[in-house]
């Protein structure tokens, strides 16, 4: 009697199966949509920081975004554009500080290659002699094309600051901060000149310091120390030349001591 019970719920459960995957809608919107991939989960809210303090002598460079499609694959060649949406706070000028996504040749440059699912996507920022003291905002959003429709509304928008100044990496997290105290460019310009390294999002990305639970501390207490003691031999000759202690502009002094 228990093998014609087992038999029994055995069929009932196939059939349920069978007609719950009838059930099933397939899957048929040909629409394409784009979205940007992001690093944080933070999404549209995230800026992303570029300078050309940097890149000395360079006129143009191009900071690389990434997008990612929704919907089926194609086997050729799909376009995408792109359009800068205002900010309010001091937003990037077409053809001053960046180029303009209307321009014809750069257009030709917004492409998903044939079966691929994702594309770089590139920004074309501008030296502009403006950026020596201005920090501009170019805030990019992903339009409608004849191949792409924009995807989730807050996966289609990134803002870019541009500037030819040193300005807080955008990863510059309180791990940092709670060994090499709060950010100040005159602090970041002196850690270059100790470290000989740029303290900019890359660096900081490539040495795991952006990662509080993977980071090496050992060598954060020893860069602490290093950049501790760079400093009280800098602040010994400055004040043996007449000039005080090292502080940034506001005159909030430099240290490498975290402080709330």
């Amino acid at each position: 009697m228990k093998k014609i019970i087992y038999f029994i719920s055995a069929v009932l459960a196939i059939v349920t199966f069978t007609a719950c995957e009838q059930d099933l809608p397939v899957y048929n919107d040909e629409t394409a949509r784009l979205n940007f991939v992001y690093e944080t989960d933070e999404r549209s809210d995230t800026t992303y920081n570029y300078s050309f303090v940097y890149h000395k002598q360079v006129s143009r460079d191009t900071v690389w975004m990434e997008v990612e499609t929704m919907g089926f694959l194609s086997s050729k060649d799909r376009y995408y554009t792109l359009y800068q949406v205002a900010t309010g706070d001091n937003d990037a000028v077409p053809g001053v500080h960046y180029v303009s996504f209307d321009d014809a040749a750069y257009k030709q440059l917004l492409v998903v290659p044939a079966d691929s699912v994702t594309a770089l996507v590139p920004i074309i920022v501008i030296n502009d002699a403006s950026l020596t003291s201005e920090v501009v905002k170019l805030k990019v959003k992903i339009g409608a094309s004849d191949d792409f429709q924009p995807g989730y509304n807050d996966a289609i928008t990134k803002i870019l600051s541009i500037t030819n100044q040193l300005q807080k990496p955008s990863n510059w997290n309180m791990l940092l901060t709670y060994y090499l105290g709060n950010y100040g460019p005159v602090k970041h310009q002196f850690m270059i000149d100790v470290s000989g390294k740029d303290w900019d999002e890359e660096y900081i990305t490539e040495q795991g310091f952006d990662n509080m639970y993977t980071a090496d501390q050992d060598y954060l207490r020893y860069l602490q120390n290093k950049f501790s003691k760079a400093l009280a031999e800098e602040n010994a000759r400055r004040v043996a030349q007449g000039l005080g202690y090292l502080a940034e502009e506001d005159g909030t002094l430099v240290s490498f001591s975290f402080t709330y």
